[in-house]
């Protein structure tokens, strides 16, 4: 077992690269490249058995393991509101994917379960998928206000 990681100085494309030129017998594969090389991960996954973690990697035919993200959002919201929080507020990364979207889901069923109302104004998000920064200023704002969210939930940022 070896982890080979991804960073900007070691993309995935690179990590692709390696296994494939290394000797491994499977690979699992927890990537968040929006767009891999499909014809290095098509290569991947004709060579040997690939596990895909949580979303697929590119248009790649891989087995795929999947969290429960909407049950996640729902438990994090549940606890913030036995712990007293009435007003929730989301931060993170906003993009199309499943995962996010399951994950926001959940934290609006809770609220709903507990007759708690969203407020879209406390759904502050600071990138999208793509980005290079994280643009904060909505979210400085907003808790920065005397009547602000007394709960946040961070989904996932990978910038």
């Amino acid at each position: 077992v070896e982890r080979i990681g991804r960073t900007a100085d070691y993309p995935f494309s690179y990590a692709l690269q390696r296994v494939l030129d290394g000797d491994y017998a499977g690979a699992l594969i927890w990537g968040f490249a929006i767009d891999p090389d499909d014809t290095a991960v098509g290569q991947l996954t004709r060579s040997l058995p690939v596990v895909a973690l949580d979303h697929k990697v590119g248009h790649s035919d891989t087995d795929l393991v999947r969290f429960d993200h909407e049950r996640a959002g729902y438990e994090l919201a549940s606890h913030l509101i036995k712990q007293g929080c009435r007003r929730i507020g989301i931060t993170g990364m906003l993009d199309t994917l499943e995962t996010t979207i399951a994950r926001i889901q959940g934290v609006m069923i809770a609220c709903f379960e507990n007759g708690l109302q969203p407020n879209p104004e406390d759904f502050q998000f600071i990138s999208t998928s793509g980005d290079t920064s994280a643009k904060v200023g909505g979210l400085h704002n907003l808790l920065r206000q005397g009547n602000r969210p007394d709960g946040m939930v961070l989904s996932l940022i990978h910038i």
